[in-house]
């Protein structure tokens, strides 16, 4: 069962006179909807909305893509957290083990830390490349690039008759796109996305992917 095929059923279809109703559809698109209705609401339903079924999203585009904020601003913080209790380890070492532990620490949260919040300090001004990540990230997951080995469909039939989840893609039916386009969208060169912006952008596509992957799992429960 294909959810985004169901919910494309909710859009407005054009009406044709020279054919016949060919009978009564197995789901109707009242039938969708009660399924959508099932479905935890969150970031995963709106992406699926946004994608197969826009004029049903409850959130436009532009709070769709400020609700990516909190998450991303909550785990920009909770990195920015972990560099400052690695500092204060360095700066209240004990010696020895103590020291190699803390700059341990310390060389973990650094690697992890994500670029400044705050584009101008004297400003103030948030950092732009955050918002247009953002915008990018729902751009990449509302319209996919179709996976290679599956067209799109997410599962592979074996020659043994079995289908299981495609590997290239595992079973999202799409496939990332290319590191130029990612910082095309950002306005950045495409070696300063991947020296700088390709962990914030990935992790952040990767939340928003499970999300989005959630959601089409519940509500295939909710349609069987």
């Amino acid at each position: 069962m294909d959810v985004r095929k169901m919910l494309a059923r909710l859009n407005p279809a054009v009406c044709r006179f020279d054919i016949g109703r060919g009978g009564i559809p197995e789901w109707t698109p009242q039938d969708v909807a009660a399924a959508l209705g099932m479905v935890p609401a969150g970031l995963g339903r709106e992406l699926l909305c946004a994608a197969w079924w826009p004029d049903g999203a409850r959130l436009s585009h532009r709070e769709l893509v400020a609700a990516l904020e909190r998450v991303q601003r909550e785990e920009w913080w909770r990195r920015e957290q972990d560099m400052l209790h690695a500092m204060l380890a360095v700066a209240s070492h004990h010696g020895g083990d103590d020291l190699r532990r803390a700059q341990t620490l310390y060389a973990s949260a650094h690697s992890n830390r994500w670029p400044s919040w705050v584009e101008d300090i004297e400003l103030g001004s948030h950092n732009t490349k955050y918002l247009r990540m953002r915008a990018a990230v729902v751009a990449e997951l509302t319209a996919p690039r179709l996976c290679p080995d599956c067209a799109g469909r997410g599962e592979i039939a074996m020659k043994s008759g079995v289908v299981k989840d495609c590997g290239k893609c595992g079973g999202r039916g799409s496939v990332a796109h290319t590191h130029a386009w990612r910082a095309e969208q950002m306005k950045i060169r495409e070696d300063t996305y991947r020296k700088t912006w390709a962990g914030p952008y990935e992790w952040l596509f990767d939340y928003s992917a499970d999300a989005l992957q959630k959601a089409q799992r519940d509500m295939e429960r909710a349609l069987q």
